[in-house]
């Protein structure tokens, strides 16, 4: 039988006539779609709107995600938290070279990107591990997706408090 792509058919007879699991591949046809996402959730507001707290709907964007994958266990419920999770984390990297060139300027822009895009990577990298250490201790993922909800607050506080930031007219900042 032929099943959906990238799905798994029943345990039973593939195309090519052997028994067992049969996934077919999942063709990449959304990479054209994410870049189109990533300009118009990030780098058009960025362009159009000369503040630093247009990274505000962006964290309010993985803030709904994680609240909408904390409070649902529906299937679509679900799978619309992943895809704006990840649209979020997406906008994320188009906002630290903007942020960090507005608000310090090109002398230190390097030091000062890959600490940023390292510390991201390993939010990242570390958050599926918390949730995985606080459901083997607690039984429950609630305390995990508590203490991301916290932190995504805190960080549209932080974000809103941000000042306007001031082009250097003479050069000096770059």
């Amino acid at each position: 039988s032929r099943g959906a792509p990238g799905r798994p058919d029943s345990l039973g007879e593939s195309d090519d006539g052997r028994r067992g699991l049969n996934i077919r591949p999942v063709p990449r046809t959304g990479l054209g779609a994410e870049g189109g996402l990533n300009f118009l959730s990030a780098e058009f507001p960025i362009r159009r709107i000369h503040t630093p707290r247009v990274a505000a709907p962006i964290f309010a964007i993985v803030l709904a995600g994680i609240v909408l994958m904390h409070f649902s266990s529906a299937t679509l419920s679900v799978l619309l938290a992943a895809i704006l999770i990840g649209c979020g984390a997406g906008a994320e990297y188009c906002l630290y070279p903007y942020l960090i060139t507005r608000m310090f300027g090109l002398r230190r822009f390097g030091q000062l990107y890959s600490g940023v895009y390292i510390a991201a990577a390993l939010s990242y990298s570390v958050g599926p591990v918390v949730m995985g250490r606080t459901y083997d201790a607690l039984g429950s993922y609630r305390f995990g997706f508590i203490g991301f909800e916290v932190a995504l607050v805190l960080t549209l506080v932080l974000v809103g408090s941000l000042r306007r930031y001031v082009y250097a007219l003479d050069g000096s900042k770059l």
